[in-house]
């Protein structure tokens, strides 16, 4: 009998033990931008353009009152790592529990701001007229000559990462 009783409370520890380890995994609460950026992300080259695709589990706007120099956090991310192309692809479930996804690209202006505006434009149009089903999310980035931004609430909620890369 105590062999049982030991037996069980060892399973119920490791039951605690692992639950908390899986909250503590999913809790990004303390990351800051550039912790979630590294956190789940892709790297590519593409017709000599550097790209990164990241994965992040809040909302844009979520993201953004937790980080109050939001825009310049993903500009450094971007200059630190040589990208042409930043792709946020956030997920998560939304006040009313239905399962959300938002998608934003950030393009930095750098040395040839003409150049970049005319492959941020082309990114956008490109992914717009895809079965994403994109509707842009009004004013989230503000004007900058820093960078180039749009983001949008994804309505095609199947379409993940992998779906989102061949479109870039």
């Amino acid at each position: 009998l105590d062999e049982k009783a030991l037996h069980y409370l060892h399973e119920k520890q490791r039951e605690c033990f692992f639950g908390r380890l899986m909250c503590e995994r999913i809790d990004v609460s303390r990351l800051t931008t550039e912790q979630l950026l590294w956190k789940d992300s892709k790297f590519t080259k593409e017709d000599s353009m550097s790209v990164c695709i990241s994965s992040i589990p809040l909302s844009l706007q979520q993201w953004e009152q937790k980080d109050t120099s939001f825009s310049q956090s993903l500009s450094q991310f971007c200059l630190e790592n040589k990208l042409d192309l930043l792709v946020l692809m956030t997920s998560f479930t939304d006040l009313n529990n239905h399962f959300t996804r938002q998608l934003a690209v950030f393009v930095p202006s750098s040395a040839n701001p003409a150049e970049r505006q005319r492959f941020f434009q082309h990114t956008c149009q490109h992914l717009e007229a895809s079965s994403l089903r994109l509707v842009t999310i009004d004013g989230f980035f503000e004007t900058s000559p820093a960078f180039f931004g749009r983001a949008y609430l994804q309505l095609d909620t199947s379409a993940s990462r992998k779906q989102v890369a061949p479109l870039l």
